[in-house]
């Protein structure tokens, strides 16, 4: 697939991990890590790809032509923290935000929610996937005009980042999403140990380490 013009992509990677126990973009997965696999999987879709990591966390490596950035250390841990550092330093009008403990990323959804926010009016700034009732805001897309209002909610403490994306965002189908990704696995993640354990299983990781 060609690089997506118009569009970057950041991959939050500044979790603490508290209920899985480690930095989840470490962890071993697949016969690489769960945010290294997901970085190869952005470089081949965007030519512009950063990682947000937390300024106190080791910085593993990653794969050559990624970007790292860091939260400001005077801002809360959140994943809305992460998206407006992320949009701070975008290169592109548009930015797809994933999150790094998503194991089975799938690039016909990406590009398909891409493609779907490049071809939206100007009203649109967030095209975000709604699937069972719940909307995933850490598998969407953000105008970077969306940092104000990022930043004016971060201000009041309101980190509620479903929220946000509810407010601001258009959702997208189910019906819609399963025609680019049917089984919708793509916007799995993994909280727990054995979460971790049972994506390994389905993806025949011999590596449960």
């Amino acid at each position: 697939m060609q690089p997506l013009h118009g569009i970057g992509a950041a991959l939050l990677a500044g979790g603490a991990g508290r209920r899985m126990g480690a930095d989840k973009a470490t962890l071993p997965f697949a016969g690489g890590t769960l945010g290294g696999n997901a970085a190869r999987l952005l470089l081949t879709l965007f030519d512009d790809v950063m990682v947000v990591r937390r300024g106190d966390q080791p910085a593993p490596a990653w794969p050559p032509g990624v970007r790292v950035v860091t939260d400001p250390d005077d801002t809360p841990r959140s994943a809305l923290t992460g998206i407006a550092t992320a949009l701070r330093h975008a290169r592109r009008p548009w930015l797809f935000v994933m999150a790094c403990d998503m194991p089975h990323p799938d690039p016909r959804l990406i590009g398909g929610l891409c493609r779907m926010a490049l071809a939206a009016g100007p009203e649109v700034r967030l095209v975000v996937p709604e699937a069972g009732g719940v909307v995933h805001p850490l598998h969407a897309v953000y105008h970077r005009s969306l940092l104000a209002p990022l930043t004016a909610a971060i201000a009041q403490g309101d980190l509620r980042v479903q929220a946000f994306a509810r407010q601001h965002g258009l959702a997208v189908a189910e019906a819609r999403l399963r025609g680019w990704d049917p089984s919708l696995a793509g916007l799995d993640n993994l909280n727990t140990p054995d979460e971790l354990d049972r994506a390994r299983r389905q993806s025949g990781d011999r590596n449960t380490t």
